[in-house]
């Protein structure tokens, strides 16, 4: 699955985690195993967490640091602004596809 059909495929499951309680859970608990239900392939040696921001807690993901210089693209992407990144796996890798699920408001 390239990195656009699993964003796609990981957005239905956010659209179904946000309705259905039990499947929240579910998500939260194992997502490994409703990735492979759903036919989402991770890569091999990757291990997957999911956590949930609510109204108290946000997280932040720390990306692996570069191996190389960042080119100037990047440095605009990182400078840009941020987003909340439907698969940090991908997005870690250089993948340009990811998507905004949340934006987010840190004056409140």
């Amino acid at each position: 699955m390239d990195p656009k059909e699993f964003q796609k495929a990981y957005g239905k499951l956010v659209a179904k985690a946000w309705s259905d309680a039990e499947f929240k859970a579910k998500l939260l608990a194992d997502p490994m195993k409703v990735f492979k239900e759903n036919s989402m392939e991770v890569p091999a040696g990757i291990e997957v967490r999911i956590v949930e921001n609510t109204a108290d807690i946000m997280h932040f993901i720390l990306p692996p640091e570069p191996s190389d210089e960042l080119t100037d693209e990047q440095l605009t992407g990182a400078a840009g602004g941020m987003l909340l990144s439907a698969c940090s796996i991908w997005l870690s890798l250089g993948c340009e596809a990811c998507i905004t699920i949340t934006p987010i408001n840190l004056t409140k």
